[in-house]
């Protein structure tokens, strides 16, 4: 499944209504359209200076990982109506003992696509290839900085030669799995910007297939504090520009913020009624897989809808008033990005 294609055909549809309504027809006719973001463990062995776990007080419990039975469990109940599952959202996968077989239950229950979110400092080629014997389809690398005393600075205790070596791995071994997909997402702010300039001469020798770039958002407590956009904006034409003509000369997928979304990323939203977003975004972790109230070991997906009245509530969001999601509901939850 290309997901990509299916983000580029939601994006054209800009009428709130039309996407709950399409959504709700996915509800009713047993479709996959969740997709489950999965943080196994709440750590991270880096302290990137844009990310809440450099800040002195970590705004997470401190919990155990992950119990692997109980992930199986949660499998069971969810995740047969998920398009994606996610390993690694805002903590360091690869910290998991697990990892092999959370891939093996996500495509046990048939998962069309399954993606790992990491900084690749404790990715081996071993651990990648056996990941991918098992079915991932996707790996993402997060960088945040292209030369090695950007990507250094704002990835503390990161290795600029680790970053190569895995991309030295994945362009190996994507020759013999020619259908596995690498990734790079990366966030950009006032001090990497310029680094974009050198994508080309980075990733020259690289089978990359997509690459996002986000602009930086206060996430929560964290040692970098500059969220301003403004030398992005003045920059806008000649960085992403060249980016993604690159992209569209080498056949990457490209994600990336037009001068509108940056602009609005400092509005105020208003509010709205209930969003696609709330209905398809899974979040789980240890201690709670989706919502507090999904009783995973005694009922599915579909019992817990039934329960809660999910279909109802869909249903009844498309004749709320607001045709158009905001300005700033689209920047920030949505496709924050133009996908090339």
């Amino acid at each position: 499944m290309n997901v990509y294609s299916l983000l580029r055909l939601f994006g054209k549809v800009k009428n709130r209504r039309l996407r709950m309504a399409g959504l709700w027809l996915f509800h009713v006719t047993g479709r996959r359209y969740l997709g489950v973001f999965l943080d196994p463990v709440q750590a991270c062995n880096l302290r990137c200076r844009m990310c809440y776990f450099s800040g002195e007080e970590i705004k997470r419990n401190h919990l155990p990982p992950l119990d692997v039975n109980d992930l199986a469990q949660m499998a069971d109940a969810l995740f047969h109506r998920a398009v994606k599952v996610q390993i690694g959202c805002g903590a360091e996968p690869t910290l998991y003992p697990e990892l092999v077989r959370v891939v093996k239950i996500c495509k046990g229950k048939g998962v069309p696509y399954v993606s790992l979110t990491t900084n690749g400092k404790l990715l081996t080629s071993d651990l990648l290839e056996r990941l991918v014997k098992e079915g991932l389809d996707e790996l993402t690398l997060s960088a945040h900085g292209l030369m090695r005393d950007t990507y250094e600075s704002l990835m503390v205790r990161s290795s600029y030669d680790d970053f190569l070596r895995v991309l030295r791995d994945v362009t190996l071994l994507k020759q013999r799995y020619p259908l596995f997909k690498l990734r790079v997402n990366y966030t950009v702010n006032e001090d990497n910007w310029q680094d974009l300039k050198c994508f080309g001469k980075v990733f020259a020798e690289v089978p990359l297939d997509i690459v996002q770039v986000r602009p930086i958002q206060d996430i929560g407590d964290s040692e970098y504090r500059n969220f301003s956009l403004d030398a992005i904006v003045e920059h806008y034409d000649e960085v992403f520009l060249p980016l993604s003509a690159y992209c569209k000369e080498h056949g990457i997928v490209c994600l990336y913020p037009l001068v509108d979304h940056l602009k609005t990323l400092s509005e105020e939203a208003p509010n709205e009624a209930l969003s696609v977003q709330e209905f398809t975004y899974c979040y789980v972790y240890p201690g709670c897989c989706w919502r507090e109230d999904f009783r995973f070991r005694e009922e599915d997906f579909e019992k817990y809808c039934r329960r809660k009245k999910v279909g109802r509530r869909i249903w009844h969001s498309i004749w709320t008033v607001g045709g158009h999601s905001s300005r700033k509901e689209e920047t920030t939850r949505a496709l924050n990005y133009k996908i090339r």
